[in-house]
């Protein structure tokens, strides 16, 4: 079982700036700290504020992340899907287009419209999957907090 040590110092460290949402650096560095990991995870908070619900409140930023990881993936299909349609559309096009050179240059952007749509498929998506994983297994963990 792998331990994830947060030392919170101030609120700052476990709130956003303006609002109460967890902060994105904790849950970038929680991300960061499952890297590579398997088995179970532990979170240990240790901390002198006096804060109610650190445990609930880690928990469900956790889990808003792991919605919005969710929600960019619709995007990012609806996005590969858009590209696709387009790159297809600019193939299409340059088969009835006379002059040489404007339809290789067609034929071009077309091709390069079908790669951002692959590009989305391999790159973006695989990172997504990824942080969903980890999210999971985030929200899945002990948090322990440790009061000084």
């Amino acid at each position: 079982m792998k331990e994830i040590v947060v030392n919170l110092k101030n609120e700052s460290d476990l709130y956003e700036k303006y609002n109460d949402k967890l902060s994105r650096d904790l849950i970038e560095y929680l991300l960061k700290e499952t890297k590579k990991t398997k088995g179970d995870l532990k979170i240990i908070v240790n901390t002198s504020l006096n804060i109610k619900n650190i445990e609930q409140t880690i928990k469900d930023g956790l889990m808003i992340a792991y919605e919005e990881t969710k929600r960019f993936d619709d995007v990012y299909d609806n996005k590969q899907i858009s590209f696709f349609i387009m790159g297809f559309i600019f193939l299409l096009f340059s088969s009835f287009i006379k002059y040489d050179v404007i339809k290789e240059i067609i034929i071009i952007i077309g091709w390069f419209v079908i790669w951002e749509g692959v590009d989305i498929a391999l790159n973006l998506d695989t990172k997504l999957r990824i942080n969903r994983k980890k999210l999971k297994k985030l929200i899945d963990s002990e948090v322990i907090i440790n009061k000084k």
